[in-house]
């Protein structure tokens, strides 16, 4: 069996900040926004297009783990509540 050959989807800040038209610097502010990096100015390309399609769907993205968990405990709660919401079944008394 031969290997197969994949794209190298790893670009250093420059070449992500052409491909996608906007400058280094902003690379940097959506990193602080959450974008997601492998290493100091190496970003994975598809990670930095899933992220941008989610957060223009408006999801809402977490930018650490801390953040994730209390969006998870918000969304959980929420859900709590809206189970809880729902008006209990109605008996009918039926005639035989």
């Amino acid at each position: 069996m031969r290997p197969v050959n994949r794209p190298d989807w790893t670009l250093n800040t420059t070449h992500l900040a052409e491909l996608f038209g906007v400058r280094p610097q902003r690379i940097a502010v959506l990193v602080q926004e959450g974008m997601p990096k492998l290493a100091r100015g190496k970003y994975d390309a598809r990670e930095r297009i899933r992220w941008r399609h989610r957060r223009a769907s408006g999801a809402k993205v977490p930018a650490s783990i801390q953040e994730a968990r209390r969006l998870l405990y918000e969304e959980q709660a929420e859900h709590k509540c809206l189970e809880s919401a729902q008006p209990a079944p109605t008996l009918v008394e039926v005639d035989d």
